[in-house]
């Protein structure tokens, strides 16, 4: 967590390509493709060495930087 409202789910094992990540409570923004996903859930998210992943909570003025 970077805050309240940004979620990075880090490449941390060689690899790895799907990455299991939990969101917490409220709706949140998968930056890459703007799907909105509900939290209070595991989610499997696929990855890669050349992207990050982040989730930013819905609503949040910080989702106009991505």
């Amino acid at each position: 967590m970077f805050g309240d409202d940004i979620l990075f789910a880090s490449v941390v094992r060689q690899g790895e390509r799907v990455k299991k990540v939990y969101l917490p409570k409220g709706n949140w923004v998968l930056t890459k493709d703007s799907t909105v996903q509900r939290g209070s859930t595991w989610l499997e998210v696929a990855v890669s060495l050349r992207e990050f992943v982040a989730f930013v909570r819905e609503g949040s003025d910080v989702l106009a930087i991505f």
